[in-house]
């Protein structure tokens, strides 16, 4: 471990988003040449071996993907009919709308791919509290909390796949029971992040919206009505080939859910829209926003540069180092900050084994897990993170520098609160019930 790198990616990252606020510096390209200095003098890396081991080539490309094709249905007003139906739905209230959506959209990413749907739901949500007058901060929250609630279930999904296996790699044999509580605790963290959300915007003051006489000015279009279509037949391809992975395994359905995953979707999506006539290819190039990419790439890469130089270890130090009963509001903290910018799944294999060898007894374990699992969820809306940048791949150009600062506070002030319940004891409720469960 090397803390004089790691203080010094620190430091570059700080300015880098100093000099963005202060000077209009892009914050990814600052956040860029940081690292190639950075890992040319620390481990005489060029620039171009930087690249070939830092670039995430695996987020930047849906993202960019995603951003061109759904920029179509914002531009030709597709979303904006969809958001009118379904306020229609819901009789305008919006008051009720950030509960109604987020019990919904729960469920759906509980039972189907959560990865690829929030390319569908995201822009949906953001465009209801748009026209319906609903807080930005509530918005992000409606689109974000639901999709962690969900796809953080123990039984389906690639991240159940995954924990299930870090959890059996520890030695733990029932590692769908640990699971389990660790949704639990999840589910009243996330809950109850949104219960303070909708109470600090005021939510419950929002005026209904006259949603009858604003569906009756719009008219569908031809455009339109193919555009319906195209989402249609876009959320089936998202959800038919991991349902039936999961009703009937086997050899084709494996094959079907690997082949036909968003890349996929995307690239054949556009290429409908350029024959269907709904689009043109330089057309939806232009609206990609470059700004949240760049901005993936240059921090992704700095903070990977700190991860070489040992930023794991220091985050064992740091939770190894405080008092018993801060280890948990600790745990959510860190786990909270390496989610801010980078995907969970690179460093779940680290913290979930750390977390269990610091406890002393079932039920603190399950505590302590579950303080990881609660802050990878509480930042991973950080636009500078994959799940981020992804919501944030559906925002129109023109909003995304509001709602990227509203993704900031949720990211930066959930994990602050997290910690604070944390510390109140309150996950020990659904950790002792279910200590037996721990073996």
């Amino acid at each position: 471990m090397n803390l004089g790198i790691i203080f010094a990616c620190a430091v570059c990252l700080i300015a880098a988003i100093l000099l963005d606020s202060k000077l209009k510096f892009p914050l990814g390209i600052t956040c860029m040449l940081a690292a190639f200095i950075i890992s040319y003098l620390a481990f005489g890396m060029a620039a171009n071996k930087v690249i070939t081991s830092y670039f995430p080539s695996t987020i930047v490309m849906p993202l960019l993907l995603a951003m061109a094709y759904f920029s179509v249905f914002t531009a030709n007003g597709t979303s904006q009919i969809i958001a009118h139906k379904v306020l229609g739905v819901i009789k305008g209230n919006m008051k009720l709308y950030p509960w109604i959506m987020y019990a919904l959209c729960t469920l759906l990413y509980i039972f189907l791919d959560g990865g690829a749907l929030r390319y569908i739901i995201g822009p949906l949500v953001f465009m209801i509290a748009k026209e319906g007058g609903g807080n930005t901060l509530m918005a992000v929250s409606t689109a974000y909390l639901p999709f962690m609630a969900g796809s953080l279930n123990p039984f389906i999904g690639l991240d159940a796949f995954t924990r299930a296996g870090i959890f059996s790699d520890m030695g733990l044999e029932n590692a769908a029971g640990i699971s389990m509580a660790a949704w639990f605790n999840t589910l009243l963290m996330l809950t109850l992040l949104h219960l303070v959300i909708y109470v600090a915007t005021r939510s419950w003051k929002v005026k209904n919206t006259a949603f009858q006489g604003n569906a009756q000015q719009l008219e569908i279009t031809p455009a339109q009505k193919k555009s319906f279509g195209l989402l249609a037949f876009t959320v089936v391809l998202f959800v038919l080939p991991p349902l039936l992975k999961s009703a009937a395994p086997g050899e084709f359905t494996n094959a079907l859910a690997t082949i036909i995953g968003s890349h996929v979707v995307f690239i054949c999506g556009i290429l409908l829209l350029i024959v269907l006539g709904l689009d043109n290819w330089n057309d939806m190039v232009r609206r990609v926003a470059l700004k949240p990419m760049v901005m993936v790439i240059g921090v992704t890469m700095l903070i990977k540069t700190a991860q070489q130089a040992g930023l794991q270890e220091l985050c064992t130090s740091v939770a190894n180092a405080v008092p018993t009963w801060l280890i948990a509001p600790v745990l959510i903290l860190i786990s909270a900050a390496l989610s801010f910018f980078v995907a969970a799944p690179t460093v779940q294999p680290m913290l979930f084994p750390m977390a269990a060898a610091m406890a002393a007894a079932p039920a603190q374990a399950l505590v302590y897990i579950s303080c990881v699992a609660v802050g990878l969820a509480a930042s991973g809306i950080s636009p500078i993170s994959s799940s981020g940048a992804a919501f944030l791949s559906t925002v129109e150009a023109k909003d995304q520098d509001v709602y990227s600062r509203n993704m900031f506070a949720l990211a930066i002030l959930g994990p602050i609160f997290m910690a604070v319940l944390a510390a109140s004891g309150i996950l020990n409720l659904v950790s002792g019930l279910f200590a037996g469960w721990y073996y």
